[in-house]
């Protein structure tokens, strides 16, 4: 790897960056975010594999690798969740039951994973926040992410508010 500097920033320049999607084994739910992140990934053009189970997912870890996406429904999945690797880790948890969220954040922050929201909302905003950092040496993903962005400004600037 090339050791780039952009705006007095140093970071490492990967070619073809890849996100990985891990989810826990035998979970139907966690299945099927996998394949919305895999969606948001797709729209930036940005390589990925969606891979079921923890060990699996380790597996595959290599040097094109910028980030890892961990999908979990469980509170126990999220403690054990140790990649052995300093790439960033967005974990996103499942759970919906209020009284089990406290629970989940607490084991996320054990882990050291980065977690952004919980369930479908998460696993679109894990996929957005590997392409921002992808974004940062892959100048095709920046100007993708920064029209995605544009349009976004745009779309809630040109809503009108109910008058109260």
């Amino acid at each position: 790897m090339l050791l780039d500097f952009v705006g007095g920033i140093g970071h490492q320049s990967r070619m073809n960056s890849q996100v990985i999607i891990g989810y826990a084994h035998g979970c139907r739910e966690a299945g099927e975010l996998a394949q919305e992140c895999a969606a948001v990934l797709l729209d930036f053009e940005i390589r990925h594999s969606a891979i079921e189970g923890l060990s699996a997912t380790k597996a595959v870890l290599d040097a094109e690798t910028a980030a890892v996406i961990w999908l979990a429904p469980e509170t126990l999945e999220l403690t054990e969740l140790n990649l052995g690797t300093e790439l960033p880790v967005f974990a996103v948890p499942l759970v919906a039951d209020a009284a089990e969220q406290h629970a989940t954040l607490a084991a996320m922050t054990e882990s050291g994973a980065g977690t952004l929201a919980i369930g479908l909302a998460g696993a679109k905003n894990a996929a957005l926040a590997a392409a921002s950092l992808i974004a940062r040496w892959e100048p095709a993903v920046r100007a993708k992410l920064e029209a995605f962005r544009r349009k976004q400004t745009d779309s809630v600037l040109a809503m009108t508010l109910p008058n109260e």
